[in-house]
């Protein structure tokens, strides 16, 4: 699943997910491909998008595949909510389409995790930007919000 969708967006891929100063770990996470959601946003739309955008499988069954997509933003110092909630949802949008392109004729689930890291977190801020959601489909998604070096297999084992 993910050699399909490195084929096609492999000039988009990336070694780590960070920017300034704030980055994620995948400390115990085996298979993933991390791909710079800015870089590759230009092939589908223009706006304001997450950091990086995160494909791992969660689960590989003979004929269904469960698919994570991690939607990451990276904050370092001054944010807003609303930033943040325009950027994941812009990366939700972007992820399925390249799901989309990839896997036509696969059969696959997939589940959301938008997370945001920071350096730090203001009360206030973190508070309404805990508050916002994301749409997947019907669903609404809560932000997910870590410090800047969390460990994106931890976060998925604690929110999936």
């Amino acid at each position: 699943m993910l050699c399909q969708i490195e084929s096609k967006y492999g000039e988009y891929k990336l070694n780590k997910c960070k920017e300034k100063g704030c980055k994620i770990s995948f400390k115990g996470l085996k298979n993933y491909l991390i791909l710079d959601a800015e870089a590759v946003s230009k092939d589908f739309m223009n706006g304001k998008v997450c950091d990086c955008i995160i494909y791992s499988p969660l689960n590989e069954r003979k004929g269904h595949n469960l698919i994570g997509i991690c939607l990451i933003e990276l904050k370092n110092k001054n944010f807003t909510a609303s930033d943040i909630q325009e950027k994941l949802q812009n990366g939700v949008v972007i992820s399925e389409k390249i799901l989309k392109n990839c896997l036509e004729n696969n059969t696959y689930e997939y589940d959301v995790f938008p997370i945001t890291l920071a350096k730090g977190w203001d009360h206030t801020e973190f508070r309404i930007v805990c508050s916002k959601k994301i749409k997947v489909g019907k669903r609404k998604l809560s932000i997910i919000t870590d410090k800047c070096g969390g460990n994106l297999f931890e976060i998925l084992h604690k929110y999936r």
